[in-house]
């Protein structure tokens, strides 16, 4: 622990011994649950007394593994210092921790997902906290879209809400509003951080594209591509269509064109030829004094010849997709998997000195301390891991005339010699 002001070591928790991973872990157990719930707010030194006595009375006194770890878990410092804590709970809410989807929200489409995380950043004191969501309109307007109770908000809590949207008349500058403690009915340590709003715009003026339907494969080109307006009720209006094979739109075969044409479902045919294989990406907007507003894009993968379908083949494309354990690098534009952290604790000693016991001689891969001691003696051990996964290679049938699998936890040695 180290002084905020001074970032000075002021105290240092440890073990004099090299320590007994299981009695290591019940005790650190035992000190967080003390710093946390029973002991929240009290001196290092009694933490740490509540600390051991817990541990002994979880693995008893008859334990001498246990004993001689809380002999030997030594506190340096001042045991009188206080760890910093409040005495009152404090919710807090930022625009930061409200999100909205879609990003582009228009007068057709049906409803937005809000998502949102309360945090409590003082005490926890196991009570509800009431959470108000409203919508404000473009007029100021606010109407309350949910109205709960967060029940025991220790560290934080997520909430997730779907509303709708009720076409042209909402149009314009919108926000979510998040209130909570509305009525200040919880003693917190501030009040000033309960509210917070994002704001979103619901545009009337664009053209949404209805066909070739998104990641869809077109046989045939020219054809007409198909669109419908925001607002299905304005008048004539100039709209602007773009074709390219990035979704940049910057290339030098980009291609556009502008139409001029009442409401409804717009007709596009454009006059551009395409390449047979490569994905094109298409987008509308309306143009007010000549100016493009809100664009809406979709792609297709131009496949002459082939049957109807869907391919999601392009690196833009792939950027609306969802990972997991993996994700897609922007500069190789290639796939590849998440980093992985694997913990690989090794205890080594010399029998019968440094090593009197199994676990003296162990290997423990991320927590699983299940292989350990040895069949011979005096021995060198080797033992092999998956470098994907990680796990450790059974030796079974003591391969290339070793002797790894003379007992359970030996399963996984080879070449003991």
């Amino acid at each position: 622990m180290c002084s905020p002001k001074t970032r000075v070591l002021v105290v240092f928790i440890s073990s004099t011994h090299y320590g007994i991973l299981q009695y290591l872990d019940v005790f650190t157990e035992k000190w967080y649950d003390a710093i946390a719930t029973t002991h929240y707010g009290k001196s290092v030194g009694e933490i740490h007394k509540q600390a051991i006595q817990k541990m002994l009375e979880t693995t008893t006194l008859s334990d001498p593994a246990a004993r001689l770890t809380a002999e030997e878990y030594h506190l340096h410092g001042d045991p009188v210092l206080r760890i910093h804590t409040q005495s009152k709970p404090d919710y807090s809410i930022d625009s930061a921790a409200i999100s909205i989807a879609p990003a582009v929200v228009t007068a057709n489409t049906d409803s937005i997902t809000v998502n949102f995380t309360v945090t409590n950043v003082g005490k926890a004191i196991g009570d509800t906290a009431r959470v108000r969501v409203y919508r404000r309109f473009a007029d100021s307007r606010e109407l309350k879209i949910a109205d709960s109770l967060f029940i025991n908000v220790s560290n934080n809590k997520s909430m997730q809400l779907r509303v709708p949207v009720g076409g042209k008349g909402e149009s314009g500058n919108n926000a979510i509003v998040v209130r909570i403690d509305e009525d200040n009915k919880v003693a917190e340590v501030r009040e000033d951080n309960n509210n917070a709003a994002k704001s979103f715009a619901v545009s009337s003026a664009g053209l949404q594209p209805l066909w070739p339907m998104n990641y869809g494969i077109v046989q045939n080109w020219p054809t007409a591509l198909l669109a419908t307006p925001f607002d299905i009720t304005a008048d004539s209006a100039t709209y602007r269509l773009q074709i390219d094979t990035t979704e940049l739109f910057n290339s030098p075969v980009l291609y556009q064109l502008d139409t001029v044409t009442r409401n409804g479902a717009i007709q596009l045919m454009p006059g551009n030829s395409l390449q047979a294989g490569k994905v094109y990406y298409w987008r509308t907007t309306v143009l007010n004094a000549g100016n493009p507003g809100t664009w809406s894009s979709a792609s297709f993968t131009y496949l002459p010849g082939s049957g109807a379908g869907f391919n999601q083949g392009h690196y833009f494309q792939h950027l609306r997709s969802a990972y997991s354990k993996m994700y897609l690098d922007s500069n190789s534009r290639s796939f590849k998997y998440n980093n992985k952290f694997n913990n690989l604790y090794i205890t080594h000693g010399i029998y019968p000195y440094s090593a009197v016991e199994d676990l003296h001689l162990s290997i423990t891969p991320n927590g699983n301390s299940n292989i350990y001691s040895a069949c011979i003696g005096q021995s060198v051990i080797v033992n092999v891991f998956d470098s994907l996964s990680f796990l450790p290679y059974p030796n079974p049938a003591q391969v290339s005339g070793t002797v790894g699998g003379c007992a359970p936890n030996t399963a996984w040695s080879y070449l003991q010699f």
